[in-house]
């Protein structure tokens, strides 16, 4: 899974088979660190894989959802580029955008990656070649754009109006040109940053700075979507990342937890439950679930095919898969250490 506090810090990322943590800051490299099984006992200083392309710093890194190894990494170069973990090998390059891009998103089962820019744009790319499979105008506001698959012929994006007011939409991605449904939901200004459960169709609304967590059912029918209700708090969040849905409390029927990031460091989880007396499994609210194991390996990936992910039952709880050993690529020198004194 792919956890973000969307804040300028280190993604905390674990992998099919070992632990990644890749931190951006304003660093134009992609580092990435092994966490050992337990944690961390002490400071770590030496990355275990790092990947050099970009010419500007980074703003988004995100896992492929189903093949091993394989990352995507976006920078305000306007370049996207895909790398296999296990090589530190580019994979490919997106070069298609013309501004800054705010985020990047794969569908289900990773044949195709979602983008929002600062040019108002929503694209839907082929990761492997580049190539836009579909654009459309996006949001008319200046401010930042999310957008998240929420099923294979659906997109979900948070952006602003021309007059700065909050906004979610719903795209059928077969055609981006107008929405399926774009309804404004207040005129604060921080970015809204979604947050999907494919298990129950709710998607989770935070804003950057706000102290409130609003949340909605997803529909395949008009009017698409329902709003639930919304958790409420003082005090701001810099930003927030989910817990994966096979480590929730399925006894308390808790179908989301999100850790909240407070301004001075803290984090704090916040839990979601559905109020239910029986005590047994409740198979609506938890039908299979994402697993801890890739459907494809890197080169599988490379090699053009698709595959659904991996699902697991949580019914007898979840018990974490054996992880293979990771063999960290040879580092490259890098530009400075090639450079022969005297030559710079």
């Amino acid at each position: 899974f792919v956890w973000s506090l969307e804040v300028s810090c280190p993604f905390s990322c674990v992998v099919s088979h070992v632990t990644l943590t890749s931190p951006f800051f304003f660093s134009c490299q992609v580092k990435c660190w092994i966490i050992p099984d337990g944690g961390l006992c002490e400071n770590m200083t030496e990355s275990a894989v790092d990947m050099a392309g970009h010419q500007r710093r980074l703003g988004s890194l995100l896992w492929h959802p189903t093949a091993n190894n394989i990352l995507a990494s976006a920078g305000f170069d306007y370049l996207i580029i895909l790398w296999n973990v296990g090589t530190g090998a580019q994979v490919s390059r997106i070069e298609c955008h013309t501004d800054t891009i705010y985020n990047i998103a794969f569908n289900f089962d990773g044949s195709q990656l979602a983008t929002s820019s600062k040019d108002k744009k929503i694209r839907i790319i082929n990761p492997r070649d580049g190539t836009v499979v579909k654009e459309g105008q996006g949001h008319a506001g200046t401010k930042a754009c999310r957008v998240i698959y929420t099923s294979e012929n659906r997109l979900f994006t948070t952006g602003f109006s021309k007059m700065s007011e909050r906004q979610y939409a719903i795209w059928d991605t077969s055609d981006l040109t107008k929405a399926l449904k774009m309804e404004m939901i207040d005129t604060a200004s921080g970015v809204l940053f979604p947050f999907f459960d494919f298990n129950t169709n709710m998607v989770y609304l935070a804003g950057k700075g706000d102290g409130n967590i609003r949340y909605y059912e997803l529909v395949d029918d008009r009017p698409y979507c329902f709003y639930l209700d919304e958790y409420k708090s003082n005090a701001p969040q810099r930003g927030l990342g989910p817990l994966p849905k096979r480590a929730v409390d399925v006894p308390r029927c808790e179908v989301m937890r999100l850790f909240k990031l407070h301004q001075k460091g803290l984090v704090e989880p916040i839990s979601f439950k559905v109020p239910r007396k029986s005590e047994l499994f409740q198979e609506d609210l938890f039908p299979p679930c994402l697993g801890d194991q890739p459907s494809l390996t890197a080169d599988e990936w490379i090699g053009g095919a698709d595959k659904p992910p991996l699902f697991i039952s949580l019914k007898d709880g979840f018990v974490p898969s054996e992880k293979p050993s990771f063999v960290a690529p040879e580092k490259k020198a890098n530009e400075e250490e090639q450079v022969p004194r005297g030559e710079k």
